[in-house]
């Protein structure tokens, strides 16, 4: 598994055992549902910013979403 997607599958699996929806974490972002499900999928590339963003709203440090 590439580093991206192991990435993007720990932003997923915290985001849902917070029970925060797409559409609340892409609107922590700037962004719609739908803009915030292509960075799940894999299908936006997820900026730094973005990325730190992301952790800061599911309350971890960025190297937490990096782990294995």
């Amino acid at each position: 598994m590439s580093r991206t997607i192991h990435v993007i599958a720990n932003i997923r699996k915290l985001r849902e055992s917070r029970r925060y929806s797409q559409k609340y974490m892409g609107s922590t972002l700037g962004v719609c549902q739908n803009a915030y499900g292509k960075i799940e999928l894999g299908q936006t590339k997820l900026t730094v910013e973005d990325f730190l963003s992301i952790a800061d709203t599911l309350g971890v440090a960025p190297e937490v979403l990096m782990r294995d």
